[in-house]
């Protein structure tokens, strides 16, 4: 049931996604009224291969956009997508108890700051991999892809 519920949410961040592939777009977020932004960042080094984010904006902050922190959520693991910890633990809605529809989630970590979710390394989540071959086996190749990735969501 909890897979179900994620699935549900998840669905409105991939269908940005499917829209324009690569290119960051907004998403509205109806069930909170909060601008999202989900896509894929292409890495260079391998083509074909993309690193999925989700990012929302701080919502309470009294600071200019352009100057509110951007907390990077990185889930544990490697392999565990960060999207999970979105979900269920710190994003601007969350699902709990059983129900379909995300309820707003008072303890998000996107008060205050930006709040950056990357499903890392590539083949993890909803991150893509061209072929097995482009999935890192090592801490130097995730570390070399997710630095790619945020240089890549900072263009």
């Amino acid at each position: 049931r909890a897979r179900r519920d994620q699935s549900i949410l998840t669905a409105l961040l991939m269908a940005a996604c499917y829209m324009n592939f690569i290119a960051c777009r907004p998403v509205a977020d109806q069930a909170l009224g909060q601008p999202t932004y989900a896509g894929y960042i292409p890495l260079s080094s391998k083509d074909g291969s993309s690193l999925y984010y989700a990012y929302w904006e701080a919502t309470s902050s009294s600071q200019a956009p352009e100057e509110r922190p951007i907390v990077l959520w990185l889930q544990g693991g490697p392999g565990c997508a960060s999207t999970f910890g979105a979900f269920y633990e710190l994003g601007p809605a969350i699902l709990s108890d059983g129900t379909k529809r995300p309820k707003p989630n008072p303890w998000s970590l996107d008060k205050f700051n930006g709040l950056l979710v990357i499903d890392q390394p590539v083949g993890t989540g909803y991150s893509i991999a061209a072929s097995p071959a482009d999935i890192p086996t090592d801490m130097r190749g995730m570390a070399q892809d997710l630095y790619a990735g945020i240089g890549g969501f900072f263009d």
